[in-house]
């Protein structure tokens, strides 16, 4: 990862746009090192998918949801 003097990490708001079948969602990514991040909350929202935080609080619990 990239170090500023400080040494902390070098993250940038992603300039990047997220579609869902055709449609511009918006979710903020962040680039970091050159990769890019998103909220894993906001990401599995926009998917339809369940979110949950862990009892434990390390983590999410992600699941699909089944159409009928």
């Amino acid at each position: 990862m990239l170090l500023d003097t400080s040494g902390k990490c070098i993250t940038k708001k992603s300039p990047y746009n997220v579609e869902i079948d055709g449609v511009n969602v918006s979710i903020q990514g962040y680039t970091v090192d050159g990769d890019l991040y998103f909220h894993v909350v906001e990401l599995a929202e926009a998917l339809a998918m369940k979110v949950e935080k862990k009892s434990d609080g390390k983590g999410y619990i992600i699941t699909t949801v089944t159409q009928k």
